[in-house]
């Protein structure tokens, strides 16, 4: 998960006064680098309630806290520019505080990455699945994780819109799969031939989803990336912004196993879709019980 790692104070607040209004305004954001602020405020006493919330898709968060408007996100500080460009040179994702128009701080943000995720792209690759990063960070911080994981192709600074408009001009010859956790996903994922969601990510990317991902490469390396891979008689080319490892459509009712019949719960079945690369992604109902699979 991401977390707060440096917090540079440029102006009249010191480090807990900033965290607090901070927190405050991204209290009621449900992007995974507003979570992080929450979590970095939370020994800190007394974060106040925010009213005025906005979520600006992209950019970052404003609202009134205290009678003070505080914005958090995605702001141009040349003032700042040599605290920014070193933060972002080591894989930060940087956030500005403004607190009634003034910079009161700068806010790195790292996510760190999964133990095995270096592993599971590679294993991605073995099987023809090329994996690109498509994030609204800058290049720089971009280019950092992505040479941590073995990602060749990386596409930064998109904004949300711009995120579906790759994946629809990949598709162009592809199958193209799409994961994501936030709501700045969700138009990829909604536009991608299969869409993959983070369990553990935002409401809205989960419900434009096809596939809710359960649990971590990190956790399950190999193994499950293999199944999510493999390619029964034919591969195929495509595009996948990250890696995870199992996953279960999310359907009204419980599903049948295609091999033995049996009603399954959905946590202890994979739809065999996933087992033809999605290559008929979106076509094929029939799931496959872990029992069978086993």
């Amino acid at each position: 998960k991401p977390e707060v790692t440096d917090v540079v104070t440029v102006g009249s607040l010191n480090r807990d006064q900033v965290l607090r209004l901070a927190a405050a305004a991204e209290q009621n954001s449900e992007h995974p680098l507003g979570r992080a602020v929450v979590v970095a405020a939370a020994g800190i006493a007394d974060v106040p309630p925010a009213s005025s919330f906005v979520a600006i898709r992209g950019e970052g968060v404003e609202a009134t806290v205290e009678g003070r408007k505080v914005a958090v996100g995605r702001h141009k500080d040349p003032e700042h520019a040599d605290v920014i460009d070193g933060l972002e040179a080591q894989g930060r994702t940087v956030a500005v505080v403004r607190v009634d128009g003034n910079v009161e701080a700068i806010l790195a943000i790292a996510d760190q990455v999964g133990e095995h995720s270096a592993e599971a792209v590679a294993t991605l690759r073995e099987h023809g699945v090329e994996s690109v990063m498509v994030t609204g960070d800058n290049r720089k911080t971009a280019e950092a994780v992505a040479a941590q994981v073995g990602i060749h192709e990386v596409e930064a600074e998109v904004r949300p819109e711009g995120k579906a408009d790759l994946v629809q001009r990949w598709q162009k010859g592809r199958v193209v799969a799409m994961v994501g956790d936030g709501i700045n996903d969700a138009p990829a994922l909604a536009q991608a031939d299969i869409g993959f969601a983070i369990g553990t990510g935002t409401d809205v990317a989960i419900e434009v989803a096809d596939v809710t991902l359960l649990r971590s490469v990190s956790r399950h390396p190999k193994g499950d990336v293999d199944r999510l891979a493999e390619a029964g008689s034919e591969p195929a080319e495509s595009h996948t912004t990250t890696v995870a490892a199992s996953a279960a459509l999310r359907r009204p009712q419980e599903p049948n196993c295609a091999l033995c019949g049996g009603p399954h719960p959905f946590d202890t079945v994979v739809p065999s879709v996933i087992w033809n690369t999605v290559i008929r992604a979106k076509q094929l109902p029939d799931f496959l019980c872990l029992t069978c699979i086993v």
